[in-house]
């Protein structure tokens, strides 16, 4: 299981989602912690369905 950490905000949201999906396809078995910049960052990313994917604001 390999534990990733990154921090954006929601202009570079569109980069953040590509390493999203490059790690889900590159790793088997990972987890992805996003601090978020701003508010709608963490509320899109809220959004998507990823038991990989934790957001914090």
């Amino acid at each position: 299981m390999k534990y990733l950490c990154t921090l954006f905000d929601f202009n570079y949201l569109p980069l953040g989602i590509s390493l999203y999906e490059s790690i889900r396809l590159h790793f088997g078995d990972f987890h992805l912690w996003v601090l978020a910049m701003d508010d709608k960052t963490c509320t899109f990313l809220k959004k998507i369905p990823s038991i990989m994917l934790q957001c914090s604001r």
